[in-house]
């Protein structure tokens, strides 16, 4: 594994070609677009960078944080929150630590996260949980894989699977 810089992913030109595992529901149910607003809160990826861990999520934050369809927590409001339960962002694997982040934010999902560094490919794994179970549920989990240099359209095809999942409509 080689240790990456931020800043090559910055300002990186080339685009990744992207590989995706779609989010499906069983059946391949999609989410109902009638449904209100839901809110979603979105922890700090695990690997082995913590800098990059933290540059993914607020990336999906943002790419997230286009659609009007959405209500997203503040990063900083996770961080007090996590500090308040003296818990690590990276550590959120416990249904009960997931609930109680859960209703301390006001959030109904929480994303989590890893990646991983192979040579020059990039693969982010997330799980969208539901805060009241605290689980993931079938079909709220996706991974994307491309070149390292390619982060920035990853997180983008990755902002949009979960879009759609959460929606069931695509950014406008």
């Amino acid at each position: 594994f080689r240790m990456l810089s931020l800043g090559a992913f910055i300002f990186a030109t080339s685009f990744a070609s992207i590989s995706v595992r779609a989010l499906t529901g069983p059946e391949g149910e999609k989410a109902d677009a009638t449904t209100p607003s839901p809110t979603i809160a979105v922890a700090d990826f695990s690997g082995q960078d913590k800098e990059l861990g933290r540059f993914l999520a607020d990336t999906l934050l943002t790419d997230l944080a286009q659609s009007d369809r959405l209500h997203l927590v503040e990063r900083s409001e996770i961080r007090q929150a996590l500090t308040e339960l003296k818990l690590q962002s990276t550590g959120l694997v416990e249904p009960q630590q997931v609930k109680k982040i859960g209703k301390m934010l006001g959030a109904d999902r929480l994303i989590v996260g890893s990646y991983l560094v192979r040579d020059n490919q990039l693969i982010v794994n997330a799980r969208l949980l539901d805060v009241r179970t605290g689980k993931v549920t079938q079909g709220d989990a996706a991974n994307v894989t491309g070149l390292r240099e390619g982060v920035l359209p990853l997180v983008h095809r990755l902002a949009h699977l979960f879009h759609k999942r959460v929606t069931g409509s695509d950014f406008v």
